[in-house]
């Protein structure tokens, strides 16, 4: 049974530690953060779309900004 406190945590921050995530658009990211109340910044996981290589070679995906209700978890 889920306490009030972990409803409302979740309610609060219904995507914690960057899960995987389907937007209409892009279909395929993680969410990395909360930038507003209802609103999220996504990793876009494509590899047609890699900005380039970081220091580690590991590619580098673009950001997009999602309201939560355009989110669904995987």
């Amino acid at each position: 049974m889920q306490t009030l406190a972990d409803a409302l945590a979740r309610q609060a921050n219904p995507f914690p530690d960057a899960p995987p995530v389907q937007v209409r658009h892009p279909l395929t990211g993680l969410a990395v953060g909360m930038v507003a109340p209802g609103e999220w910044d996504i990793v876009v996981i494509d590899d047609r779309l890699v900005e380039g290589l970081d220091a580690g070679g590991n590619p580098v995906y673009p950001v997009c900004r999602r309201a939560a209700e355009a989110i669904r978890l995987q």
